[in-house]
C-alpha cells in the first residue's frame, strides 16, 4: 500500500501534468517504485517525452560507477545545461553506494534530474526516506495489479493497442495462462492482438486457438528466428509446431502482422518520424515497439515490401493446397532472410 507523502501512478501524472507538485513542475528526484516491468517502462517512457531539452543518461544500478558519474556531473554538458539520470534497479544498491548517490543528488547542478526505478523498496530504506523529507522529490508507488484492477487494465491495455476490445472469459483466461503476473500477460496479449487485428473483439475462442496447444512464446521465437537469420532453426521449430496442431495460417497471420508493423515502423522512421512519435502512431506497446524496431532495421523499404508479397504468395499456396504446409513456411522463411540487408 501507498503511505503518505507517496503519490500513485496515475495521481502523479495528472500532477505532473498540471503543474501541480508539492516538488515544483520538475522534480529534482522521482523514486518510482512499481512492481512490475512493464508499467514500470512506460512511466519512465512518459517521463522521457516531458524531458524536452535535457541529456538524458539511463543505467542499471548494479552496472553503475557513482564516482564516475559525480565527476560526470560536476562538468558542464557541451550539448545541454540540463541532464537527467535515469537509474534503474536502485534496489540493487547497497548503503554506502546509496549514500553516494544521495550526496550526488544534493549537490548537483540545480538543472540535473534524478529518476529512479524498483519493484519495491522498504518503508525505511534511505533513498525513499531521504525523497520523502525533500520538498523537492516525490516517491510514486504503485501497488501489484489484482482482480478487478488486473482486469481492467487488460481491458484498456487492449482499447489501447487498437483492438476493438476483448470480452470478460478472455480476459479471464489471459490471467490463467499468465499466472496473474502483468509481465507475463502484456506479451500475451501483443500476441493475441497481433493475431485477431482491430477489426472484432477478441474472445475466450481466440485465446484457446492461440494458446492452447503450443507455449506462446514459441510464436515470437519464430520471428526472432527469421530476424537473426537462423534459416534451420526456424524450419525445425515449424515442423514441431505444425506436429503439434497448430495451424499454419496462425503462424502466417502474425508473421504478416509483425511484417506490416515493419514497413510502417521502416516507412516514418526513414522520414524523420522520432521513435516515441512512430510508437505513438502504431499504437503497440514499449516491448514488442522495440522488438519491432530492431528487426526492421534490418530491412530496406524495398525488401519490406517485397516480403509482404512472399507472405501474400504463402498465404495463396497455403490456401490452393498445392503444397504442403511445412513446405510453404520453410520457404517463406529462405525468402524473409534472404530480403535483409
Amino acid at each position: 500500500m501507498t503511505g503518505s507523502g507517496v503519490e500513485t501512478l496515475q495521481t502523479f501524472f495528472q500532477l505532473l501534468k498540471s503543474g501541480s507538485l508539492k516538488s515544483g513542475p520538475t522534480p529534482k528526484l522521482t523514486c518510482l517504485i512499481v512492481p512490475d516491468w512493464v508499467r514500470r517502462q512506460r512511466a519512465v517512457d512518459r517521463l522521457r517525452l516531458s524531458l524536452v531539452g535535457y541529456e538524458i543518461t539511463q543505467r542499471q544500478a548494479h552496472q553503475l560507477p557513482l564516482e564516475t558519474l559525480r565527476s560526470q556531473s560536476l562538468n558542464l554538458s557541451l550539448f545541454s545545461t540540463q541532464r537527467a539520470w535515469i537509474i534503474d534497479g536502485i534496489e540493487a544498491l547497497n548503503a554506502a553506494d546509496l549514500k553516494l548517490l544521495i550526496g550526488l543528488i544534493q549537490t548537483s547542478a540545480p538543472a540535473d534530474i534524478f529518476i529512479t526505478t524498483a519493484p519495491s523498496l522498504p518503508a525505511k530504506h534511505a533513498l525513499r526516506q531521504w525523497a520523502l523529507q525533500s520538498d523537492l522529490s516525490v516517491v510514486v508507488e504503485s501497488d501489484p495489479l489484482k482482480g478487478t484492477d488486473l482486469k481492467r487494465w487488460i481491458a484498456k491495455e487492449a482499447s489501447r493497442q487498437g483492438s476493438s476490445g476483448i470480452d470478460l472469459e478472455a480476459v479471464e483466461r489471459l490471467i490463467l495462462i499468465g499466472e496473474a503476473d502483468v509481465d507475463r500477460i502484456s506479451p500475451l496479449l501483443d500476441l493475441i492482438i497481433l493475431y485477431v487485428g482491430d477489426e472484432r473483439q477478441i474472445n475466450a475462442d481466440d485465446i484457446a486457438e492461440l494458446f492452447q496447444v503450443v507455449p506462446p512464446t514459441k510464436e515470437f521465437e519464430l520471428i526472432d528466428l527469421i530476424s537473426n537469420r537462423r534459416s534451420g532453426a526456424f524450419e525445425s521449430l515449424i515442423t514441431r509446431i505444425i506436429a503439434e496442431g497448430k495451424s499454419a495460417f496462425i503462424l502466417l497471420a502474425i508473421l504478416s502482422k509483425s511484417f506490416s508493423h515493419y514497413l510502417a515502423i521502416r516507412s516514418m522512421i526513414d522520414s524523420n518520424h522520432s521513435s516515441a512519435e512512430t510508437q505513438q502512431r502504431l499504437g503497440v506497446s514499449s516491448w514488442i515497439f522495440n522488438k519491432h524496431l530492431n528487426t526492421c532495421k534490418r530491412y530496406d523499404l524495398a525488401g519490406l515490401v517485397r516480403c509482404l508479397s512472399h507472405l501474400a504468395a504463402a498465404d495463396s499456396d497455403l490456401k490452393n493446397k498445392s503444397v504442403g504446409h511445412e513446405a510453404i513456411m520453410h520457404r517463406l522463411c529462405r525468402q524473409l532472410v534472404t530480403e535483409q540487408l
